[in-house]
């Protein structure tokens, strides 16, 4: 009775090891399975993250190829902008030529204008010197003349008779001697017979 008890002790004690020892068996067996599912999902984790890692990489790559052509159209419209401020700039200083030398020729105009005016001017009042010249000479012959003429009537002289500009000074009526009348352009004067005009050695200086 007792090696019955004994035996059946054994046998349910057996049975229990086994029955804790499978029970163990199937909680190892559960997380082992939990971990390689663990390892599965880190391992997606980790291929997801190197995925993400590219498509950043791209995006900012993409960013920058983006503002590079951004940049390069604003270079694009910088340089255009400067190129027609340029062709302006350029027109403004051929206008500009243009206008100096338009302004040039006019004064070259004007200039040879106040030329030709002064030299009608000179030569206007050359003309103008020349008569005021022409006349005075003129009038010292008509008092040469004149003088001439009292000589011969005080001194009962003939037509054909010639006097001397001593003879003639006291009828010049330029104080008590008679001062002898001179041409203002440096001519020489003939006092002549009576019945003869005096004469200037100017041509043109006659009565």
């Amino acid at each position: 009775m007792i090696k019955t008890i004994i035996a059946v002790a054994l046998i349910l004690a057996l049975g229990g090891a086994t029955v804790h020892f499978y029970m163990q068996s199937s909680s190892k067996d559960v997380q082992l399975a939990a971990l390689q599912q663990n390892s599965r999902e880190l391992e997606d984790l980790r291929a997801e993250h190197v995925e993400l890692v590219k498509l950043r990489t791209q995006a900012e790559q993409t960013q920058v190829a983006t503002q590079s052509v951004s940049e390069l159209a604003k270079l694009r419209g910088q340089v255009s902008s400067l190129t027609e401020q340029t062709k302006k700039l350029n027109q403004q200083n051929q206008q500009l030529v243009q206008q100096k030398e338009q302004l040039n020729s006019q004064l070259q105009q004007q200039a040879q204008g106040a030329a030709v005016q002064q030299q009608n001017m000179a030569q206007q009042q050359n003309v103008v010197e020349a008569l005021e010249y022409r006349n005075f000479c003129i009038n010292n012959l008509r008092l040469i003349d004149s003088a001439k003429q009292q000589w011969a009537l005080e001194n009962k002289k003939t037509a054909a008779d010639t006097p001397a500009w001593l003879d003639l000074q006291p009828y010049l009526g330029r104080g008590p001697q008679g001062a002898i009348p001179t041409c203002p352009m440096g001519g020489t004067y003939n006092v002549g017979r009576v019945q003869d005009a005096p004469t200037c050695s100017i041509a043109g200086h006659h009565l």
